[in-house]
């Protein structure tokens, strides 16, 4: 079971879009909607005012040239509905901006997972000319500055995701115009020592998996401890 922490990818954008929408369809029959086209701070004072407040002005912006006719709140709510997030590079930069500060929210929750030993980086980089592989060890104080530290940050991301894979490792993807950008982030296991020249079967071997820590902190079962889980186990050694 892949567990997401974050990503931002087309769906993730989507829903984000979608949410705010409905927010703004709210706004349709109120009157500061209907004549200054936004909300206002004192009555949308959430999360994601900006990209509500910019739905609605779009939505009203696109109102036909005669003022004189009034805007009804059933018109303004098929001109919200007509508002799609590629209707303007503002709405797709304000969709990614809340994106970004739900990443900062969720790298500070992580802040509560201390690292007191250093972290081994394993992974793999499509590049035009071929694959490139990463075999690091870094320092973190937190599994929140993980976050905050994307790896490949010189190479164009298009989408990325932060997620605890079927092995419960703390797992980067990254997609880019070239492919697929993968990472794993394991901490060396106390007292042990990792050579800087150790290979991947070496470095796994010498470190432990972060999802657990992950898992504690959001409350989430061992997928593998389920009793679902645990059934189907105990029908295999039958």
């Amino acid at each position: 079971m892949t567990i997401t922490i974050w990503n931002n990818d087309p769906d993730t954008r989507d829903r984000v879009f979608a949410k705010a929408k409905t927010a703004a369809l709210r706004h349709a029959s109120q009157a500061y909607a209907l004549h200054y086209g936004h909300c206002g701070d004192e009555h949308c004072a959430t999360h994601s005012s900006h990209l509500v407040n910019e739905i609605l002005y779009r939505a009203w912006r696109s109102t036909p040239p005669a003022r004189h006719v009034p805007l009804t709140p059933q018109t303004y709510r098929k001109l919200i509905d007509n508002v799609n997030r590629d209707s303007t590079w503002l709405l797709e930069a304000i969709v990614e901006d809340e994106l970004d500060e739900d990443r900062r929210a969720t790298a500070d929750r992580l802040d509560a997972i201390r690292l007191d030993r250093d972290i081994a980086v394993i992974g793999t980089a499509d590049l035009r000319d071929g694959s490139r592989s990463i075999g690091t060890r870094l320092r973190f104080d937190t599994v929140g500055d993980i976050l905050r530290a994307e790896p490949w940050s010189e190479l164009d991301v298009d989408a990325c995701a932060w997620t605890i894979d079927d092995n419960d490792e703390l797992r980067y993807t990254g997609l880019t115009p070239n492919g697929v950008n993968t990472c794993v982030y394991r901490q060396i296991k106390p007292r042990k020592h990792l050579p800087d020249n150790a290979g991947t079967g070496l470095t796994y071997t010498l470190t432990d998996p972060l999802g657990p820590l992950v898992r504690r902190l959001y409350g989430i079962p061992d997928p593998v401890k389920t009793p679902e889980n645990q059934g189907k186990q105990v029908a295999k050694q039958q």
